[in-house]
């Protein structure tokens, strides 16, 4: 807390490591990180993921898909006005569109954000890929749900710091047998029981 002359400011509080982009693929989360403060201040870390993504990292993904369809002008074309972007979450337009990734440039407070994802086509029953250009998330975006995306983004951003702090679920090492390495009388399932 800091004090002025008549009142208590509360100080924000910098977080460590401040993730700066994100990408679900195959069921794993590859994630960068900036280093704030501490040893490593200023460093930056691609980290690829090595546990299952939980429920939560996935679904607050979710909310990014009807601005990256509202940014596609997707509605716009249709001639659908978007009032309220709450309505929109489960529209059959965003159902055509899915985000994988974000990548965040510029310093805190004018923060920008490329959103990556697929965008599913009806002629050839596939997506296609697309990728946003970066858009503000401060006061001055000329992108109407600017403040809504900033908040999709910090909710994202707080699943991949849980993920990086071990929110997952570890993924199971395979066992390859080697049909060379068993002898004649050693079964697959002793082989791999551990009774040999």
């Amino acid at each position: 807390m800091k004090k002025t002359k008549d009142k208590v400011v509360p100080m924000l509080e910098q977080k460590p490591l401040v993730i700066m982009s994100a990408a679900l693929n195959d069921g794993l989360c590859n994630y960068s990180y900036d280093i704030k403060m501490g040893v490593g201040a200023g460093n930056s870390h691609a980290v690829k993921g090595k546990g299952i993504v939980d429920d939560d990292l996935a679904h607050a993904f979710f909310p990014l898909n009807t601005h990256l369809a509202i940014i596609d002008d997707v509605f716009k074309h249709s001639d659908i006005e978007i009032d309220s972007i709450n309505k929109f979450y489960t529209h059959e337009l965003t159902a055509k569109y899915t985000v994988t990734g974000f990548k965040i440039t510029g310093e805190e407070g004018s923060e920008q954000v490329i959103l990556i994802g697929t965008k599913h086509v009806s002629c050839s029953n596939a997506a296609i890929s697309i990728q946003t250009p970066k858009i503000p998330m401060d006061d001055l975006s000329s992108y109407q749900f600017h403040q809504s995306l900033k908040n999709a983004i910090e909710k994202c951003r707080e699943e991949v710091e849980l993920y990086h702090g071990g929110k997952y679920t570890e993924v199971e090492p395979t066992v390859v047998i080697d049909a060379a390495q068993m002898t004649i009388s050693q079964t697959e399932e002793e082989f791999t029981s551990g009774k040999v």
